[in-house]
């Protein structure tokens, strides 16, 4: 989702800045460092005073008594002092600048955007989140891509904050401009305590996104299987097996394009039909080829769905081939008759048969395919007691 990473870089920013500011305390007086950085960075003092957890209450309400304006004025990552003092943790910083009467809801000059209360969200800082709240914070308030603050809590992983803002009134139904809901972004960041309390709200997940993806099928891609299994505890698995509208996806088969093939193999063994809405196992091959996953990936996808085949109950009563009508697939795929007597002697099953077509066993390679088939077949006749030929 478009703007997630936007948010991680700003994280990543902070995290330099904080370490360079526990570097100038050690070298000498906060505010002789603060005037050096304020050159070397080309702007003002004020943001070096905020950006520690540690920062100094006296010093930041000597440097506002010089008649700072803190309204208006930007770091060079484009934050308002009161975002960069929330970020960093400032709590001193954030009561000496409410005090001095800055805009609580002023929005930073980045791409997204975004609100002190959403960059308080997006560090799990509650406590900041209570007071800006109390502050007159907008918890309304929308960045750039239509997320409030409770999206931004969603995405971080902050359940608190959302129950915060909850209570003051956020609107928990809202999508952003993409069509994603809470949901989504709980999926997306594999939060699975925050995905379930949502669906105890009520709010959607199977609506798919502007980039056509539901909650499902953005946690299955992913790799959260933690937030499938809270479908299963829910009782809902039944979901995971349906396509959604109108893309027909599932997650299975965001899983294979994924190249997640450990995420399709829980789905086989909880019971979940991986094979039916995907051309019998076809179309979750193609996604992982489509995907670009390593041609391991793509063979342990491909073990997993010969496993769901080798017992699906579409496979129990398979016909067998005769030798000569296997011969006769053999000859039009134009394979050499040493290939077609293996296919005789291992008495292939039709239907495994016809599952590689000519293409198929150009691409993987007829010994693979052969063994392949020899595999799915014996376990097929083992199960379903299938007769043998003569």
């Amino acid at each position: 989702m478009k703007g997630v990473f936007a948010y991680a870089c700003c994280v990543a920013v902070l995290s330099l800045a904080v370490v360079h500011s526990d570097d100038v305390r050690s070298e000498g007086g906060a505010d002789v460092q603060a005037k050096r950085e304020e050159k070397q960075r080309g702007e003002p003092v004020i943001f070096s005073l905020l950006q520690s957890d540690q920062c100094s209450a006296e010093s930041i309400k000597e440097e506002l008594k010089k008649g700072v304006n803190v309204t208006g004025t930007y770091s060079a990552a484009g934050f308002t002092p009161l975002q960069w003092a929330v970020l960093n943790g400032c709590e001193a910083g954030v009561d000496a600048l409410l005090q001095a009467g800055v805009d609580v809801n002023e929005k930073a000059q980045t791409t997204d955007h975004v609100t002190a209360v959403m960059a308080a969200a997006s560090r799990k800082r509650v406590k900041l989140v209570e007071t800006l709240i109390a502050s007159g914070a907008d918890i309304h308030a929308e960045d750039e891509q239509g997320r409030t603050a409770l999206h931004v809590a969603a995405m971080f992983g902050c359940a608190r904050c959302i129950e915060l803002l909850a209570e003051e009134g956020g609107d928990m139904q809202k999508a952003d401009d993409s069509g994603a809901f809470l949901t989504h972004y709980a999926a997306s960041a594999g939060e699975e305590h925050i995905f379930r309390y949502l669906l105890l709200q009520k709010v959607p997940y199977l609506i798919e996104t502007a980039t056509r993806d539901n909650a499902l099928v953005i946690a299955a891609r992913q790799g959260h299987k933690q937030i499938l299994d809270v479908m299963v505890s829910v009782g809902r698995k039944r979901e995971l097996a349906l396509p959604s509208k109108p893309t027909g996806r599932t997650p299975a088969l965001a899983a294979a394009a994924g190249c997640r093939s450990p995420l399709l193999l829980w789905l086989t063994e909880i019971g979940v039909d991986i094979l039916t809405p995907t051309q019998m196992g076809k179309g979750l091959i193609e996604q992982a080829k489509r995907a670009n996953c390593t041609e391991a990936a793509v063979r342990e996808i491909q073990m997993v769905v010969d496993r769901a085949l080798s017992s699906h109950p579409s496979q129990a009563s398979s016909p067998v081939l005769t030798p000569s009508q296997v011969r006769k697939l053999v000859e039009e795929w134009g394979v050499d008759a040493s290939t077609s007597s293996k296919f005789e002697e291992e008495k292939i099953d039709g239907d495994v048969l016809a599952e590689l077509d000519s293409e198929a066993l150009a691409e993987i390679g007829v010994s693979r395919a052969v063994d392949r088939i020899r595999i799915m077949s014996k376990v097929k006749k083992m199960r379903a007691a299938q007769p043998q030929l003569n």
